[in-house]
């Protein structure tokens, strides 16, 4: 019981804090101020839930759970959080380029052919995803097993970034829409979103339709630069409560058909619940909630190990086993990496599925370099922060390839659930855009070259 105890603590702490930054802080939040809003709220919500669970879920029991680690899983947190902060402070300070209305305004920009053109591109390739191949959402590992290598590479690949695409679409389609001239332009775009944004969330899950659901509120009164924390915005959250919810029982009373591979048999459909009886299921979403276990889980399993049995850190393994994942195979077809739960697995003497829960930058860095980790997780956030900053003042003057970089690292940082390897394909994808852009730089500098001598008149 004390572990719990102190769980709601920590967790009651995280939530009071994410609540009083976004009472005081400024409508002019930036991306910073994203990445710390999105760490407090999974630190913070998810923990309660858990600590109100008085039982086990998939690998812990935390009834008799040990308080000291519980408590430097969020006190680790905080201070690389304020760190980070106090570097952004010193190095950033006050960049338009960083703020959200900044990305907002400059998103909405972006020429709709090409929001046109992907939208249709994602809703296609996910059917014809199902017709070719069986395959509707995510595929879980066991089914990955049986038929991985019957799918052909680039399929595999596409599905390897497909999250991020629809993440990188919504954010267009949230910015169109606040920035609509007139009714008919703004509903247009919320009809657009209302039915992408639950159709892109089956293949990401609850995940990723809670991160764009606290961007859009982000997103929302920062450009009606109201503070979020408000009175008379109870309503909204509770609204936003509900929808959170209603999606959520309908995901669960529909999971396994969506996570089973192959055709679905009308056997498997008349076992379904009525989409009314699905909607209103909430013990499928309570009983989820209570059992799943939380990202901050990861960092306890870390830190409770390191402390109490003394297991050593992995010393750059993970590190060294990223950097080979990330490399596309077409480039090394040979390639043999671990897989980082199976590394972890070997490290903590368990079983791999029994680590196969959400991690983090902070526990993963843990494993990698110890307590160092609350030097080195601000930095490498601070490093992709300017990162971000530098991209989007050379491609200012280019809307779309502005989102596609800026979409990227923002994806990466409000996905607070990373394996550890999250990062190799981003920068991956970052050089690989980079070069494109590039190249549209050098044909359109020759192509400005070319044109005088075209336009000349011949005496």
């Amino acid at each position: 019981m004390i572990g719990n105890l102190s769980i709601i603590l920590f967790s009651s702490l995280f939530i009071f804090l994410v609540t009083l930054y976004l009472s005081k802080k400024s409508p002019e939040i930036d991306v910073i101020d994203v990445y710390i809003i999105f760490v407090l709220f999974h630190f913070g919500l998810y923990p309660l839930v858990r600590g109100l669970h008085f039982g086990k879920d998939i690998i812990f029991d935390f009834t008799q759970g040990d308080p000291l680690s519980i408590g430097l899983v969020f006190g680790q947190t905080l201070i690389i959080l304020v760190i980070l902060k106090l570097l952004t402070l010193f190095f950033i300070k006050n960049d338009k380029f960083l703020k959200v209305n900044f990305l907002v305004d400059s998103y909405s920009l972006v020429n709709n052919f090409v929001l046109y053109a992907l939208y249709g591109i994602l809703i296609i390739f996910q059917i014809f995803s199902y017709y070719k191949y069986g395959v509707q959402s995510f595929i879980p590992p066991w089914e990955f097993a049986k038929i991985g290598k019957s799918l052909p590479y680039w399929f595999t690949s596409f599905r390897t970034v497909y999250n991020c695409v629809t993440f990188c679409v919504c954010l267009l389609l949230l910015s169109k829409m606040l920035k609509a001239e007139g009714r008919k332009e703004y509903y247009f775009w919320l009809g657009l979103t209302i039915i992408f944004v639950p159709y892109a969330s089956i293949y990401g899950g609850k995940r990723f339709f809670i991160n764009i659901l606290l961007l859009t509120i982000i997103f929302y009164f920062c450009n009606k630069h109201e503070k979020i924390i408000a009175w008379r915005n109870i309503k909204y959250g509770l609204i936003l409560l509900m929808m959170f919810f209603v999606f959520s029982n309908l995901f669960e009373s529909y999971r396994n058909i969506l996570e089973h591979v192959g055709e679905v048999t009308v056997k498997e459909v008349k076992k379904l619940r009525s989409p009314l009886s699905a909607l209103m299921n909430f013990q499928s979403t309570l009983e989820f909630l209570s059992r799943r276990p939380g990202t901050w889980e990861f960092s306890y399993l870390v830190l409770n190990k390191q402390i109490r049995e003394g297991v050593a850190s992995t010393k750059g393994q993970i590190f060294k086993e990223s950097l080979k994942s990330a490399v596309p195979r077409y480039f090394w077809p040979t390639k043999n990496f671990l897989l980082i739960d199976d590394l972890l697995a070997k490290l903590y003497g368990v079983r791999p599925k029994e680590i196969d829960i959400g991690k983090n930058n902070f526990g993963v860095i843990q494993c990698e370099v110890g307590f160092l980790s609350i030097i080195v997780v601000p930095i490498m956030i601070l490093g992709l922060i300017l990162l971000m900053r530098f991209l989007i003042k050379i491609s200012c003057q280019h809307y779309v390839f502005l989102w596609i970089f800026s979409a990227n690292i923002m994806y990466y940082l409000v996905n607070i659930e990373d394996n550890g390897n999250d990062i190799f394909f981003l920068i991956r994808n970052i050089l690989l855009i980079l070069m494109l852009y590039g190249l549209v730089i050098l044909v359109q500098r020759i192509g400005k070259l070319v044109r005088p001598k075209e336009n000349e008149v011949p005496m």
